[in-house]
């Protein structure tokens, strides 16, 4: 998590305050992007899957939540390349994953409170 270790140097309480800040804002953003994805998905329109899911790996990568991007790249790819829409088992994945990662990247604001 490369994004979130330059984070972590910045020292003192503003550090720790823009890290909580990032991991929020991603948390915030990611199940609008999961639940959109689930949506179209639906609907049939692997044009709007694959924007989601391309804004989604953006902000997996800029957090360094790996997997997640993993999950996405796959499905921005399908859906944009040959308009494969995900099944229920890879979004389920996903949302799987995505809450790993969550729950990491929270881990890791409260573990660095202490040591910024």
């Amino acid at each position: 998590m490369a994004a979130v270790d330059r984070l972590r140097r910045i020292s003192g309480d503003e550090g720790a305050s823009l890290l909580g800040q990032v991991i929020s804002q991603f948390a915030a953003t990611s199940a609008p992007l999961v639940a959109s994805m689930r949506a179209k998905t639906r609907d049939s329109d692997p044009d709007s899957v694959w924007r989601a899911a391309h804004s989604l790996r953006s902000g997996a990568s800029a957090v360094g939540a790996r997997r997640v991007s993993q999950f996405c790249e796959q499905i921005e790819g399908l859906a944009r390349d040959n308009g494969i829409l995900p099944s229920e088992a890879v979004l389920a994945g996903l949302e799987a994953e995505l809450a790993a990662a969550t729950r990491e990247l929270n881990e890791l604001a409260r573990a660095g409170q202490g040591v910024l």
